[in-house]
């Protein structure tokens, strides 16, 4: 759950969480409790709650010893955001029942703010361990075996996804007079009603599909011919790179942020729970449970991406949009300053990020050698849906691209730099075709 707030927001957060009444969440959690438990027990609802981008959370102490965390949303509530919530409480459900995935088990909900506190809101079981990303840079913990022991941890809980198939790509419902689960259009998340987009989109029954799909909303919503630009060539990358024998069906359940923060652990790295399943989709097999965890492909991100000589590392912050973003062209082999330690960059070199992968990879195909074939080029799934969902980084992912095809340095204004292919697409007869 992300901490970053803007000023604003934070100020109506504070005033949002100072008129909320602990005593009616510690009634309602003893009353779940007692649903659940059958005993009528007391709980310590912790005053200062856990505040993210979406969802303020409190924990909550049971006199028996058992912890709970009440959550509820911070942001305008409609009629989407309820279903979807439902989808993802739909979607948590069916996992908890047929995996031994540990994720939140929810005790109660109300999708609706119809109720006590006046919000929607759900009462989960507060997960055990430690979140991993205190711990992936401490170097007195960090070490070979309990990196390896969180990678088959991961992967024997991830790849229990598998067996959950669906016929199409879309958002998860259940259908009550059916008695089964039924794929409906994508669900807008909370990132896409912050930005004012509602739309509706799918079931999808391919993943180029899906893709073009995505592409054209995007297209349709661009400001700028920069953009529309950027989005035209990647068209050419999203018909070309996925691979064509997963194009179809099945698609499975994806967790939105497969990152290390929400990820927990013991002391020897067993993971001990995965949080922050909001926002749910079934997708392809290489954006799902066969991806790579996103810790581990970063370098494939390169404006988010902090190691030093990284040649996509922007040059000053809120510099404009990405195709405008100038980037440094000095090799890494020519920097003077000394590396600092991983510990303190907060940062794994793209060789180490490589080898990550390529540990991941050998501890997917001991467990599941035909699902380790999708996982081997996830990252660039995953960049390709980075690309296409935020304008901010598409530049410097469509360098990265251009490398992966072509093998040659995308340097800026060179022929394969995105400014070089972009310039190319203005003067060309295919845009004016899309618009």
């Amino acid at each position: 759950m992300s901490n970053n707030l803007s000023a604003s927001s934070s100020s109506s957060t504070h005033s949002f969480v100072a008129r909320v009444d602990l005593t009616t969440i510690a009634s309602l959690a003893g009353a779940a409790y007692q649903q659940f438990i059958s005993i009528d027990t007391p709980c310590t609802v912790t005053p200062v709650p856990k505040v993210g981008a979406f969802n303020v959370v409190w924990f909550l102490d049971f006199a028996d010893g058992a912890q709970w965390v009440f959550r509820t949303p911070i942001v305008e509530w409609s009629p989407l955001l309820e279903q979807r919530m439902r989808s993802d409480i739909i979607a948590m459900k069916l996992i908890q029942k047929n995996t031994t995935i540990p994720i939140p088990r929810i005790y109660d909900y109300s999708a609706i703010p119809e109720n006590a506190i006046g919000r929607p809101y759900m009462l989960m079981e507060r997960v055990k361990g430690t979140q991993l990303c205190k711990l992936w840079f401490n170097p007195a913990w960090f070490s070979q075996a309990r990196r390896n022991t969180v990678f088959e941890s991961l992967v024997s809980y991830m790849s229990q996804l598998k067996a959950l198939s669906f016929p199409s790509i879309g958002s998860l419902d259940y259908d009550a007079q059916l008695d089964e689960h039924v794929v409906i259009p994508l669900l807008p998340s909370y990132d896409d009603l912050e930005n004012a987009d509602t739309t509706i989109r799918g079931p999808y029954s391919t993943v180029h599909t899906y893709l073009l799909g995505e592409i054209t909303r995007q297209f349709a919503s661009a400001p700028t011919t920069d953009h529309k630009v950027s989005l035209a060539l990647l068209r050419l990358f999203a018909g070309s790179l996925p691979d064509e024998t997963l194009d179809g069906p099945p698609f499975v359940l994806s967790m939105p942020d497969f990152n290390y923060q929400n990820v927990f652990v013991d002391d020897e790295g067993n993971v001990t729970g995965i949080i922050d399943w909001d926002g749910m989709i079934i997708g392809p097999r290489q954006g799902g449970y066969a991806r790579y965890p996103s810790w581990i492909t970063r370098d494939w991100d390169p404006l988010v991406y902090g190691y030093p000589g990284n040649e996509n590392e922007s040059t000053a912050e809120g510099q404009g949009s990405d195709e405008e973003a100038e980037r440094p062209t000095t090799p890494a082999s020519q920097l003077v300053t000394p590396i600092r330690p991983r510990e303190e960059l907060q940062e794994d070199s793209p060789a180490t990020l490589e080898a990550f992968r390529e540990e991941y990879l050998a501890a997917f195909t001991r467990a599941d050698p035909i699902s380790a074939h999708y996982t081997r080029h996830s990252h660039v799934y995953e960049a390709l849906e980075i690309a296409i969902s935020s304008p901010f980084c598409r530049g410097h992912i469509i360098d990265k691209l251009s490398r992966y095809v072509f093998g040659q340095e995308a340097e800026t204004g060179g022929t394969l730099s995105s400014w070089s292919l972009e310039q190319g697409v203005i003067s060309g007869d295919w845009l004016r075709q899309l618009e």
